[in-house]
């Protein structure tokens, strides 16, 4: 039982920091507004050399 309540109450810390998050996250495009549209891709292609790196 105290596992479950200590699982319970780690995703409510989760899920109050996501929040935070994605609020923190709104106030940074609402400052900055000229954003790009980046390719629906899952893999880029970038430093160190010509080699596929998971983002």
């Amino acid at each position: 039982m105290q596992q479950d309540s200590y699982a319970q109450a780690t995703v409510k810390e989760l899920q109050k920091k996501l929040q935070e998050y994605k609020a923190a996250l709104d106030v940074l495009r609402k400052e900055h507004t000229s954003q790009c549209t980046m390719a629906d891709i899952e893999l880029y292609l970038f430093g160190m050399g010509d080699r596929k790196k998971m983002i």
